[in-house]
């Protein structure tokens, strides 16, 4: 990168300029990329695309390198999807991997649970405008029902699930998810026992046993077994 518009706004300001340049002639450019095995350098934004959701700021680019480095994800964006009820990242993938839990367990390693998107979109092609980055009006949410976890038998399991995905802000679910692992925070629980209070009427659950019975399965069997519902 040269021309007189590179060092605009940075004469006079030794701290900013050291921030941007670099021994050699090298130039921070702000934009974010990732190396791939096979030497393919992926353009991913800029480095400033910063979101803030249950208080964390997040930056999508470091979330779209994770999913980079997921085996079989060849494309992917990020973003935060603010049309529910409650905020929440939303990935699209160019991918042949079907499985929401794969996808999580390998992301898991490398990011924190907040920065994990709480709802995966597959899609042939990212979507691109005609200077070639990322169409965001063309990025639809969509859950093919065929992804939907199926009841397991267990009684109120659905009713349950329900519930977390309502506020949690997911679409699918299995209903062994561990709920810390998609999305759920110590701010959710206090909602998630209030509505299990009214649907169920049990005084006796307590929010510490949303910690014990962490799974829709889990949580279902011990409201059984607790009142007999």
């Amino acid at each position: 990168v040269a021309g007189d518009g590179v060092s605009d706004g940075y004469l006079g300001d030794p701290e900013k300029t050291a921030q941007r340049f670099l021994p050699g002639g090298w130039y921070r450019t702000g934009d974010l990329g990732s190396l791939l095995p096979d030497g393919t350098l992926v353009y991913l934004g800029r480095a400033d695309r910063q979101v803030q959701l249950k208080g964390y700021r997040i930056e999508l680019g470091e979330v779209e390198a994770a999913l980079h480095a997921v085996p079989g994800v060849s494309e992917c964006v990020v973003r935060l999807d603010e049309k529910g009820a409650e905020p929440r990242l939303v990935a699209w993938l160019v991918t042949g991997e079907r499985d929401d839990r794969a996808i999580r367990a390998a992301l898991k390693p490398l990011l924190p649970a907040y920065m994990i998107p709480s709802l995966f979109c597959r899609v042939e092609r990212l979507p691109l405008t005609a200077n070639g980055k990322v169409d965001d009006a063309a990025l639809t949410v969509s859950v093919p029902e065929e992804t939907r976890a199926p009841s397991t038998g267990v009684p109120h399991a659905d009713e349950i699930a329900e519930i977390w995905r309502q506020v949690i802000g997911i679409d699918t679910l299995s209903y062994d998810d561990n709920f810390f692992d998609i999305g759920g925070t110590s701010m959710h629980v206090a909602e998630i026992h209030r509505r299990l209070v009214d649907r169920f009427v049990v005084d006796d659950i307590k929010m510490v046993d949303l910690f014990e019975y962490p799974t829709v399965n889990a949580l279902a069997g011990y409201l059984t077994d607790l009142r007999n519902i």
